[in-house]
């Protein structure tokens, strides 16, 4: 890896972590302001308690009809009274209500208008219920006061004072029709006429502070006594609970902010997932096969030297894990100084290195060095002396001996060496990745679509007008790549990064060479192909072709289709 990518990678990860950081800290700044939020919500939704004393009296006279007995024109309260001289009862009713003054000193109590208010009501209640049980028959309620309201500095009690009239004879005809209509003189029916008092609190807290009767009066058409009581409230002391409901504005700040601090983790995890780019999923593998089996693995600072021992590749790491139950040989761990590969090594001792890689590749694919939203950094603007090196390695790799991959078959311990496998293109085509299909069906459709030749051969594909060769389509290993006919140094400063190949003579015809990696390189491949094509004077037909699906297939089947060819190797 190049000066410039290492710095690429690292600007990413700093810029990434960062990125997690902040919204880290942001929900943890939502979460906890969550908690003081609750509190004070649930503080202040309790009730505010105020003390408050009420003390009642009532005093009444029951005026007379005209008789030849009585020479007053009223009697006075607490005597007895025959029904049918009774006129009109006059109610005078005195009611003293006061706060707590110390109760007060409440930061929830709004003193801010140093007024309260205080509503009172009286009104009566028709009562007609059985003697012996006291279950009511009928009840009918008739306002005497209408509703009235007292404003009253908080400091000082309220004082109320009413009269009122009672039409005696009005209620006890009312009570008596009932009576009369259903037949219920001889059923041990009581009719009485209850006078009540309701206040209410308004201003400091609102509520109802006292609902009690004033006044009993029965009703008969009987010339007997009857006896007025009442019952009104002493100087006790009593408590008001306010629902202020002040606590539901930080209620819902708390939902609110415990709401968007979970929303900001989910943010945080997805990014964290979405931003996951090979290089960061390389790491996390490799960690975490490291975490679960560290007692198995041993690791080594320096490169294992490989010479004298063939090299097989094993696919998963779990076959690494039977190989050493089976070899009882260490498992060697090596990363290079880039950190982009890891390897797993079971070296045994007739000569044979189990290999097992974790690795990234592709990092102009990675961290976009072509781009130019990101202000990547292109070919051009490489030191020279890393370009040449860059292009060596490039050149390096595509140079490697095109033999046949090597089997991983069965010896004495479950692998054998004799035989080789010879993998045609179609083979091959067949075993790679369902990217690496689509980047073919993609390529593939682009060339007929100008209704120009491929011809397939055992390891490879050409593009062809008559014998002209403009493109060449083949597999270095399990990419895909492809060849063009045109000459690499014309592009040494463009975006694609085509790798010169004119010293090879089976690229001579085709010397620009690039590996078909992504879609990004797809595209870069189908730009280069239109690029050949219009150098021939080839037009696009626009030719509608549909590529079938390739199918994936194992290596036994595609042996018996004859797609791959078992060499035995010769014993020296």
């Amino acid at each position: 890896m190049s000066e410039s990518e290492k710095k690429k990678r690292l600007e990413y990860r700093k810029r990434r972590k960062t990125r997690i950081a902040i919204q880290v800290v942001v929900a943890i700044m939502f979460i906890v302001a969550f908690i003081p939020l609750a509190l004070i919500s649930r503080e202040k939704a309790k009730d505010v308690e105020i003390g408050y004393t009420e003390t009642g009296t009532v005093d009444y006279k029951v005026y007379l009809k005209q008789n030849d007995f009585y020479e007053e024109e009223f009697l006075g309260k607490d005597k007895e009274y025959v029904a049918s001289l009774i006129d009109d009862i006059v109610i005078d009713f005195d009611y003293k209500f006061a706060l707590d003054k110390d109760s007060l000193n409440n930061d929830r109590v709004d003193l801010s208008n140093k007024m309260y208010s205080v509503t009172y009501q009286l009104y009566g209640e028709l009562i007609i219920s059985k003697e012996q049980t006291g279950n009511a028959m009928f009840t009918k309620k008739y306002p005497l006061v209408d509703e009235y309201t007292v404003h009253t500095i908080v400091d000082q009690p309220t004082k109320i004072s009413h009269t009122a009239t009672i039409d005696y004879a009005e209620y006890n005809s009312l009570a008596n029709a009932f009576i009369n209509t259903y037949n219920l003189e001889n059923q041990g029916v009581e009719s009485t006429l209850k006078l009540f008092m309701s206040a209410k609190v308004g201003g400091i807290c609102e509520g109802t502070v006292s609902h009690f009767e004033t006044l009993s009066i029965p009703l008969t058409e009987e010339t007997v006594d009857i006896n007025f009581t009442s019952s009104v409230p002493t100087n006790n002391n009593k408590i008001l609970v306010c629902d202020k409901g002040d606590g539901q504005p930080f209620g819902y700040l708390s939902l609110i902010s415990l709401g968007l601090g979970i929303i900001v983790l989910l943010v945080m995890g997805i990014y964290a997932v979405l931003t996951r780019n090979y290089d960061i999923e390389y790491d996390i593998k490799v960690k975490r096969l490291v975490v679960q089996y560290k007692s198995y693995v041993q690791k080594i600072k320096n490169n294992f030297c490989a010479d004298g021992y063939q090299v097989l590749k094993v696919g998963t790491f779990k076959e690494m894990l039977d190989i050493r139950d089976t070899t009882q040989s260490p498992i060697l761990m090596h990363e290079n100084q880039d950190r982009t590969m890891t390897q797993f090594m079971i070296p045994t001792q007739n000569s044979l290195l189990y290999l097992f890689e974790i690795k990234v590749e592709d990092y102009d694919e990675i961290y976009g060095f072509s781009g130019a939203v990101n202000k990547e950094v292109t070919a051009t603007e490489l030191p020279k002396e890393e370009k040449a090196v860059e292009e060596v390695k490039e050149a390096v790799i595509e140079q490697e001996n095109e033999q046949t991959e090597q089997a991983e078959v069965e010896n004495e311990h479950g692998y054998r060496s004799n035989i080789s496998y010879d993998y045609s293109f179609v083979a091959k085509l067949h075993m790679s990745a369902k990217e690496t299909k689509e980047y073919y069906k993609d390529i593939i459709s682009f060339i007929q679509s100008y209704g120009v030749n491929v011809t397939r051969t055992w390891d490879k594909e050409k593009v062809c007008v008559g014998r002209n060769v403009l493109a060449v389509i083949s597999f270095k290993g399990m990419k895909l790549s492809t060849a063009f006919k045109l000459d690499p140094k014309e592009y040494e400063n463009s975006k694609y990064k085509l790798v010169d190949m004119s010293t090879i003579k089976r690229f001579e015809k085709t010397p620009a060479f690039m590996k078909v990696t992504s879609d990004r390189k797809t595209r870069w491949a189908i730009e280069l192909l239109q690029i050949v094509f219009e150098k021939e004077g080839l037009v696009n037909k626009n030719l509608t072709v549909k590529v079938k699906n390739i199918p994936t297939k194992s290596r036994n089947a595609l042996v018996k289709e004859n797609l791959i060819r078992i060499k035995e190797k010769k014993s020296k």
